[in-house]
């Protein structure tokens, strides 16, 4: 059997298609982690919608533990977007959603969550 598993981790070097992106939205989600020093991201497609305002962005979680933002018995941070733009590496309607980080409450602000 052969692999035809793409790795898309490497985004600088991944070209999205101008069709897929036509229908589709690339949105990488940007936060600080648990030292409120380092940068830590993801990234999200939104299949079948394309994002226009940062309204249209939705919260999403990762897990705190690996970060230094939570214990791993409740290690669900929540992440919602607080500012958008283009992209300008991946570029072709690619945006970048910088983030806060919430508790799984949604209203507790998660450790290193300051600007």
């Amino acid at each position: 059997m052969v692999d035809t598993t793409i790795s898309y981790r490497n985004f600088n070097y991944y070209a999205w298609d101008k069709d897929f992106l036509a229908k589709n939205s690339v949105v990488e989600y940007i936060w600080l982690d648990g030292t409120g020093k380092n940068l830590r991201s993801k990234t999200r497609v939104y299949v079948d919608k394309i994002i226009k305002k940062l309204e249209d962005l939705e919260w999403w979680t990762y897990d705190g533990s690996s970060t230094g933002q939570a214990t791993t018995n409740e290690s669900e941070i929540w992440i919602k977007p607080v500012f958008m733009c283009r992209d300008p590496f991946r570029q072709n309607g690619c945006l970048l959603a910088l983030c806060e980080g919430y508790l799984g409450d949604k209203k507790t602000p998660a450790i290193g969550n300051f600007r």
